[in-house]
C-alpha cells in the first residue's frame, strides 16, 4: 500500500485555515487513515520555509508523495475536485466510512 505524504501551508489560525484542515481530515485522512501523514506549516511563523517552497498564497495543500507532486489552493471544500486531483476514491469507491 502506498504511503501518502502531505504538507498544508496556512496563514495563522484563520477560518480558512481551519476549514482547510478540517476538510483534509474528512476527505483525505478519512480515506487513507494511517497511510497518510500531514505537516502543517504556518507561513507567519516559518516564512523561510514558505519562501523556500515558493508558497505565495494559502491555504495550499501539497501532496509530496506518491508522485507526482500535486498542489491545491483553497480550503479544500470542493470534495469532488480535491478527490479527483489527489486520485482518491469518492464515497461510492474504495474504503467505506
Amino acid at each position: 500500500m502506498d504511503r501518502h505524504s502531505y504538507t498544508l501551508y496556512v496563514a495563522g489560525g484563520s477560518d480558512l485555515a481551519a476549514r482547510a484542515l478540517a476538510n483534509f481530515e474528512r476527505l483525505v485522512r478519512g480515506r487513507l487513515g494511517g497511510r497518510c501523514s500531514l505537516v502543517v506549516i504556518d507561513v507567519l511563523v516559518d516564512s523561510r520555509r514558505a519562501r523556500q517552497d515558493r508558497v505565495v498564497a494559502t491555504p495550499l495543500l501539497i501532496r509530496d508523495a506518491p508522485a507526482p507532486v500535486v498542489k491545491i489552493l483553497g480550503d479544500l471544500s470542493d470534495d469532488e475536485r480535491v478527490l479527483d486531483l489527489l486520485g482518491l476514491p469518492t464515497e461510492g469507491e474504495g474504503r467505506s466510512s
